[in-house]
């Protein structure tokens, strides 16, 4: 090899290795982006569960939601009974009208 081909291949791999070394400066500038905004989201996070610990004990709206909650639970009671009732009463109906079927039928 010439020493101008040594001289191109190194201008070569000088230009590569420096497009690499720009490629890795853009790749770490994001890192450093992105791992700021993790760090900020993180202590939001802390700071808002820190307030939520001091605030549920304290809510004035915690009775009320309770209240809405026992309410809805009840409901959901009377409607699982009325629903029984309903099928009880087709079913005992349904047997009255057979037996008068079944009395008209032999008479």
């Amino acid at each position: 090899m010439s020493k101008e081909e040594i001289e191109g291949l190194t201008t070569l791999m000088n230009a590569h290795f420096r497009n690499v070394q720009d490629k890795l400066e853009a790749i770490e500038k994001q890192t450093n982006k992105t791992n700021g905004r993790v760090t900020r989201t993180e202590c939001r996070i802390e700071d808002l569960e820190k307030e939520q610990l001091l605030h549920y004990p304290n809510c004035p709206v915690e009775p009320r939601v309770r209240t809405l909650e026992e309410n809805e639970l009840a409901g959901d009671a009377v409607k699982k009974a009325f629903s029984r009732s309903i099928k009880i009463t087709s079913i005992v109906l349904g047997m009255f009208a057979t037996a008068i079927t079944l009395i008209v039928t032999l008479l």
